[in-house]
């Protein structure tokens, strides 16, 4: 299911090509090669709609998806002190900006890789909290939230606005589930609940659910058990980081109130329709 909603036009590409480097007319270096005066925790300008075969998305899809499964059996089984945890592996530059680099440039990867990071890091920094710090400090939380908020920025108001701001997430039910998760594991310190507070990144959330992007007929991602889960995750928020209750509790009002907008909109619009056809 996951590989299929990543599909476009299937054109093989050489092993080379898909293991290299992903954006088009970059250059490439070697570690050996590399500019001495370009930092190794510099990122590559981000580009939008970069154009990535299918053949590319699988690959990432699958290396994405083996760290998860690795990561997640690390940190629930007693692995020897030897065996490098998920938080060192995390805390690496390599996996740290390629990360960003996808977070960065979601329109591009797509959702489902985007969810299949998420998981990642909130099963990471559930297991070791200490990595949280990392996360906030290299980025990797900034680009996160900012692939949530996009143009929606801050605002805590959604309700009564005539025209919103198109909702930055991609419509992909695996990724819209595991923001909460990633939200929570993001405050387990004081100093990141403080963090997730300035950003506050629960309107732009919320914001999925009164867009017809997401709706059915233009996505399906909004069916099924997917609202539950992201009430459920909500609620752990509010239970386990009480600093950031109230901000959850004014965004699903201001979406509540923005709902009964929108259905006297349409009814009013009922109404003048019925009285130009009487």
């Amino acid at each position: 299911d996951g590989v299929s909603d990543m599909s476009v036009e299937l054109e093989p590409a050489p092993v080379s090509e898909a293991c290299g480097e992903l954006a088009p007319n970059r250059t490439e270096y070697s570690s050996m090669d590399k500019p001495e005066n370009k930092s190794s925790s510099s990122r590559v300008e981000s580009k939008k709609n970069r154009p990535l075969r299918a053949a590319r998305r699988v690959l990432l899809f699958s290396i994405v998806n083996c760290l998860t499964v690795v990561f997640h059996q690390q940190e629930s089984t007693s692995s020897s002190s030897a065996t490098p945890s998920g938080g060192a592996k995390l805390r690496k530059p390599e996996l740290t900006n390629a990360l960003i680099d996808i977070m960065d440039n979601v329109s591009s990867y797509g959702g489902v890789l985007a969810s299949l990071i998420a998981t990642l890091l909130s099963d990471v920094m559930n297991a070791d909290p200490q990595v949280v710090h990392h996360v906030h400090n290299s980025g990797l939380a900034k680009s996160f939230l900012g692939m949530l908020n996009g143009k929606a920025g801050t605002t805590d108001r959604f309700d009564l606005a005539e025209d919103l701001p198109e909702p930055n997430l991609p419509a992909s039910a695996e990724l819209i589930m595991a923001v909460p998760n990633v939200i929570s594991a993001l405050a387990l310190t004081e100093d990141g609940a403080k963090r997730i507070h300035e950003v506050n990144p629960f309107p732009a959330l919320l914001l999925v659910f009164v867009s017809p992007k997401y709706a059915m007929p233009q996505s399906r991602c909004l069916l099924n058990d997917m609202t539950a889960i992201v009430g459920t995750g909500l609620d752990e928020i509010m239970r386990h980081v009480p600093s950031l209750r109230s901000l959850v509790m004014k965004a699903i009002v201001s979406s509540i109130r923005r709902i009964i907008f929108l259905g006297n909109q349409l009814l009013e619009d009922e109404i003048r329709e019925e009285d130009r056809r009487a």
